[in-house]
């Protein structure tokens, strides 16, 4: 890919982002940190950088990544939580942070947040003594920053894969509580290849996912690097990153599994699905959309540090491009012709999508001069004309800032997260950002009404999808309707388990979740804990039944419309 650039062209540019300023989505917002942005260290000797965000239930953001243990000068994992204003929170380890110097060394380049249901926090990353085979790292924190004695060994659990270099990268955490790792892990070989790992609330690998809770998947037997998992509603997982064919060239690279772990023959070639821009591109983020349909970002044409776009694509559910997507399923954008490399992207309520990444403004010095970069696009691929200037945003810190992650909070507004790094000092600091944005307005249009169990039982033609997760099984749509027709005589699990049925084909069927994703994830964890297929031996009148029958009464109001403002059966 060759650009051209021309002063015009910079001049231009620059106006266009000064424009911004007037109003509109994608304004920094004043309400969080000073004018909108928020930096927090560790310590002043080397370089913090957060890599993933999630924000929590009460809007408080924690951002995780790495910083240096401040006696050896080593990298070791780092968590910040900052208030909705963006100030550090006093309740959450020291002021805000926690180091984690007494755990592991660190030797990924990314570390990956989730915050499970009770508010207990799960990072991972590429772990393990210093200089010695990193593996899959996985540590889970108290809420208020600890390390949770109930996981693994003290908090913390390692596993290997081969024997080589394992590098955690992405977690999801199930309904019913199982957590999910995506990584990339090394071949006796020398091949590296896309790996999951699934383990309990324990730290224990659940042995009926893949070969006792492990899975890999090769693309074009040479590097394969996975940097992004997500979890569709019917239980499979989806995995994005980079596919290496040879030295120099390579592509995003999506892969989709079942929920036991086995790649999806209904995706793409063989579970596998690939997307080229320019002969070398690079895969970082992923985001599922409500129907289905798969985002993938990274940098389009990152051979040269002149020549890196966004890039975005957008597949099928069955993995093919989405034709009704930018160019034949694909686009690219260019900031200022010069560095633009996507790493994350989030889709709003309304269906458009933002991401977020790093870009150069200044052809003349493209290692000193590195803003964050985001850019939004409607549904069709198309930038978004009302987002920042012509779609696009730049935000300075003042020095090499990378924006690595990307997140909407329950206000709609746009946080962005990644570091701040003053050359002169070498000492990097986390950097976060957020955004007016007015995208919580979902699409014009009535949302489905739920339908009753009866409905569903009588009209399978009418199923959203085809299998669904009940408990920790995944179920086909044979099973499910046997287990619509069995009858409940006494059995708890049965009553439950038609109810659960009905609400997952709800939601699947674009009904609002509202409060019963509460009890859909406490029937689930309740299921979880038997063997086997449903139904099983639990009988009403048993404390576990008493449990599942008011669950199943709750959900049942649900599917009737009753849960749900102007909505009946």
């Amino acid at each position: 890919m060759k650009k051209t650039f021309s002063i015009y062209t910079f001049i231009f540019a620059l106006s266009a982002f000064a424009a911004s300023a007037f109003g509109g989505d994608g304004q920094l917002d004043p309400t969080f940190g000073t004018a909108g942005k928020a930096t927090l260290g560790f310590t002043n000797l080397g370089f913090d950088a957060a890599t993933s965000i999630a924000i929590q239930s009460d809007g408080k953001i924690v951002a995780a990544g790495f910083g240096n243990e401040p006696d050896n000068f080593y990298q070791v994992l780092a968590v910040a939580r900052f208030k909705p204003d963006g100030g550090p929170d006093p309740t959450f380890g020291s002021n805000g942070r926690v180091l984690l110097v007494d755990v592991f060394s660190f030797y990924s380049t990314k570390v990956d947040v989730a915050i499970q249901a009770d508010g207990k926090i799960v990072l991972v990353g590429g772990v393990g003594p210093f200089g010695q085979n990193p593996d899959f790292g996985v540590i889970r924190l108290q809420s208020n920053g600890d390390l949770d004695g109930s996981f693994g060994s003290g908090g913390k659990a390692t596993f290997d894969f081969f024997g080589f270099a394992d590098h955690a990268s992405s977690v999801v955490i199930q309904g019913n509580g199982m957590i999910v790792v995506g990584g990339s892990v090394t071949q006796t070989t020398g091949d590296i290849d896309f790996a999951l790992l699934r383990i309990d609330q324990a730290g224990n690998p659940d042995v009926s996912f893949g070969t006792l809770g492990k899975v890999t998947l090769d693309f074009f037997s040479y590097t394969d690097n996975l940097n992004s998992l997500s979890i569709q509603t019917d239980g499979k997982f989806v995995a994005a990153g980079t596919a290496w064919s040879i030295n120099t060239e390579s592509d995003f690279a999506v892969a989709r599994f079942t929920a036991t772990g086995a790649p999806d023959p209904t995706f793409g070639n063989g579970g596998k699905a690939t997307i080229s821009f320019f002969g070398h591109d690079e895969g970082t983020g992923s985001a599922i959309q409500a129907d289905g349909k798969i985002v993938v970002v990274g940098g389009a044409g990152a051979d040269s540090v002149l020549t890196s776009d966004f890039g975005v694509a957008r597949l099928n559910a069955n993995g093919q491009p989405d034709a009704g997507f930018g160019n034949g399923g694909k686009t690219t954008t260019d900031f200022f012709s010069a560095l633009d490399y996507a790493n994350d992207v989030v889709i709003q309520a309304d269906g458009k999508i933002v991401v977020a990444g790093w870009i150069n403004p200044d052809i003349s010095d493209v290692e000193r001069y590195v803003d964050f970069g985001l850019a939004r696009y409607d549904m069709g691929g198309i930038l978004d004309p009302s987002f920042g200037s012509g779609g696009l945003i730049n935000t300075d810190f003042g020095s090499v800032d990378h924006a690595e992650a990307v997140a909407i909070d329950a206000n709609c507004k746009i946080v962005a997260a990644g570091y701040t790094w003053p050359l002169e000092t070498g000492d990097g600091d986390f950097a976060l950002a957020r955004y007016s944005n007015g995208g919580c307005v979902e699409p014009p249009g009535p949302k489905s009404c739920p339908r009753g169990q009866g409905y569903w039982k009588n009209h399978p033609e009418q199923w959203p999808v085809n299998t669904l997760m009940l408990g920790s099984r995944q179920y086909t749509k044979a099973e499910l309707l046997a287990l619509l027709k069995t009858s409940t005589k006494g059995n708890a699990s049965v009553i439950v388990g038609y109810q659960l049925i009905a609400a997952k084909l709800n939601i699947a069927n674009g009904s609002e979740a509202g409060p019963a994703q509460s009890y859909i994830l406490q029937a689930d964890a309740i299921l979880a804990g038997y063997n086997g297929a449903l139904p099983y031996s639990i009988t009403s009148s048993s404390s576990v039944g008493h449990s599942l029958t008011d669950i199943a009464t709750i959900l049942d109001d649900y599917n009737n419309g009753k849960l749900t403002p102007a909505c009946s059966e």
